[in-house]
């Protein structure tokens, strides 16, 4: 059986991305295996509903497995982020391929720019262009021009084609078997604000949900629909991040200094910068922009910030996730799972009860994550007791 790896927060689940499983299974994928982010996704921000909720979506509009990325590599930077789901699907030993969207679907261009990123001369480069005082996306940029041809530098410049790259980098640094199949994005662009040929951005459909949620039907598949929908009238969906400003704020304004040390990605007297940023701000926006630099991008402020909350350090944040957890699986899915359990490298994760036999790196991150999950739960104005993550099985479809 041919089968696909596909990379995605899936929040919420739109045309777009059942456009791209479509394809996929035009492409000859028999399987398709999603890796998705949890409560938490890369913005540095709650998802809209929970990580099972999207499971389900992604399944009843044409997935056949999903597992979960952690929360340390789903609100980290698009080079964690995708190493982390990258080693998921290659640790499965199920993915043949690795599916994603672009804005330039040239496969042989992608590898090339992540060999060069991955060069001793690149790191040098991009070294020297932020020693100068460039914000991160420029020196990158000015880095790979420095070294490569407009063609190779252009990747590094739109937000798929970045994070396309950065797979490529993983299943480079993991010497994965797995070869990448591309399809170019349509419709309307990364976090635009507008509408094309019916479809939306993931962000924009998020800005229509907390206006009129009954608008979001344009572009998004009936099933997901519905399902949002019935997390709306459970009260089990979040429009407005407001209620993680107060406990943030507070958390920041009582933390010394040097315990933001400990937090991924802090370092260069940043933790002064966010201390000072906590007692003049009031919002998790408003802190993020006050501590921003050249060197430190809102978005990059939003994930540091997100991740103090949490209690994620650096430790637990390092390499790659140590099992696989099954968030749900269809009928195909059940298949692929069994094959999986014979082929993965890393414990595969079906119940709480399994982490009980797995070593202490395991038993730390899933800690975590059910701390995060926890955490999520406190954001809704009925708030759900601790546990979740525990006693939650994954969404099995029977029909």
């Amino acid at each position: 059986m041919k089968t696909c790896g596909i990379v995605a927060e899936f929040n919420p689940f739109h045309k777009g991305h059942e456009y791209l499983i479509k394809e996929g299974r035009k492409k000859g994928a028999e399987g398709i295996i999603c890796v998705m982010s949890g409560n938490f996704v890369q913005r540095g921000e709650p998802a809209v509903c929970s990580k099972w909720r999207r499971a389900e979506m992604a399944l009843r509009c044409g997935a056949d497995l999903v597992l979960e990325l952690p929360v340390m590599w789903a609100a980290a930077s698009a080079e964690k982020f995708a190493y982390g789901a990258v080693s998921v699907l290659n640790a499965s030993g199920c993915a043949d391929e690795l599916l994603f969207g672009c804005e330039n679907a040239d496969e042989k261009s992608f590898f090339s720019a992540a060999s060069l990123c991955l060069s001793e001369e690149y790191g040098e480069a991009l070294r020297t262009f932020l020693s100068e005082g460039l914000s991160f996306p420029a020196a990158r940029e000015r880095a790979a021009l420095s070294l490569s041809d407009g063609r190779t530098a252009g990747l590094l410049k739109t937000p798929n084609n970045i994070l396309g790259t950065e797979y490529c980098k993983a299943l480079l640094r993991l010497d994965s078997r797995m070869d990448i199949s591309c399809v170019n994005r349509v419709g309307a662009s990364h976090d635009s604000d507008g509408a094309r040929d019916g479809f939306s951005s993931a962000s924009a459909i998020r800005r229509i949900i907390a206006d009129d949620i009954e608008k979001a039907a344009e572009f998004m598949p009936r099933e997901s629909f519905e399902l949002l929908k019935r997390a709306d009238d459970e009260g089990r969906l979040l429009t407005d991040f407001k209620r993680l400003d107060l406990p943030l704020t507070a958390m920041l304004r009582r933390a010394r200094a040097e315990e933001l040390l400990s937090v991924p990605d802090v370092s260069e007297g940043l933790e002064y910068r966010i201390k000072e940023a906590a007692g003049k701000g009031t919002t998790l926006t408003e802190i993020a922009d006050l501590a921003k630099s050249k060197r430190y991008t809102h978005s990059r402020l939003r994930r540091i910030l997100l991740m103090f909350y949490l209690g994620i350090d650096n430790e637990l944040s390092q390499g790659a996730p140590p099992y696989i957890r099954v968030l749900g699986f269809g009928g195909r899915g059940r298949e692929i799972l069994a094959q999986m359990k014979k082929s993965a490298s890393l414990p595969v994760i079906m119940r709480y009860n399994d982490i009980g036999k797995l070593g202490e790196r395991c038993k730390k991150v899933f800690d975590a994550e059910s701390r995060a999950v926890d955490m999520y739960n406190t954001l809704f104005e009925d708030v759900l007791p601790c546990g979740e993550n525990m006693t939650h099985n994954p969404v099995i479809l029977t029909e």
